[in-house]
């Protein structure tokens, strides 16, 4: 029973900030020290393809943001859509072929809800993705900054 809790008490605190700043000093710990390994040439190729793939992947995800929010004649479309089914939830319950109209109202409402949310899943999960992709490399290019600034024996600037 106490090992339980105390496994539970591991799995609980693994998401506490206190253990995420801690393992990300790890990390920057241990990606440091490799980098401390490198030579002059090594180090400044690693900080130029960096910085290249950062301007890379924040254009990409500039142009993905435009694409999105470009169409606007597509969200339009699919709201009309979506409203053609709520003023018939309000009219008399008519029947066609043993179907009421407004349980078929109700069900083509629910799919275009269902078409919504997938289609925000479809933008939001690449974009998120590419913005934690951002992070980590900026976060890197910081690091080889600072080491090339060590290197030089310059101090930084904080």
């Amino acid at each position: 029973m106490a090992r339980d809790s105390s496994r539970l008490q591991n799995w609980l605190m693994y998401f506490s900030l206190q253990e995420r700043e801690k393992r990300a000093y790890l990390r920057y710990k241990s990606e440091r020290a490799l980098l401390e390994t490198l030579a002059e040439g090594e180090l400044i190729a690693r900080y130029i393809d960096t910085k290249a793939r950062y301007a890379h992947k924040r254009n990409m995800l500039l142009l993905f943001a435009v694409m999105v929010l470009m169409p606007n004649n597509l969200w339009s479309a699919l709201y009309s859509v979506a409203s053609m089914a709520l003023p018939v939830m309000n009219v008399e319950p008519l029947h066609l072929e043993g179907i009421a109209l407004e349980e078929l109202a109700g069900v083509w409402l629910f799919l275009m809800l269902v078409l919504l949310a997938f289609i925000a899943a479809l933008i939001l999960i690449p974009l998120i993705s590419g913005l934690a992709q951002l992070r980590s490399l900026h976060r890197r290019m910081l690091l080889l900054e600072e080491m090339k600034q060590m290197r030089s024996g310059c101090s930084l600037d904080i």
